[in-house]
């Protein structure tokens, strides 16, 4: 997945969703952008997951926030 400034791929967040305990044996298959937006100092961008099988209780959407390049009001 693109558009966010890097790359966040699926093989990223499962390792980050089984380092907390939130998916085992399943892993992330696909990352689509559902919806983003800016805010003064960051980009708050919701992800729609999609699993290798049956995720059971895992999250169907993540939210990602990420710091805005450049100077900031308030500095």
């Amino acid at each position: 997945m693109t558009g966010l400034g890097h790359t966040v791929d699926a093989s990223v967040i499962t390792a980050a969703l089984r380092r907390c305990g939130a998916v085992r044996d399943r892993a992330v298959q696909d990352v689509a952008i559902e919806s983003s937006r800016d805010t003064i100092l960051s980009r708050i961008t919701r992800l729609r997951l999609s699993y290798d099988g049956d995720a059971g209780h895992a999250p169907e959407t993540l939210i990602l926030k990420t710091g805005r390049p450049g100077p900031h009001r308030g500095r």
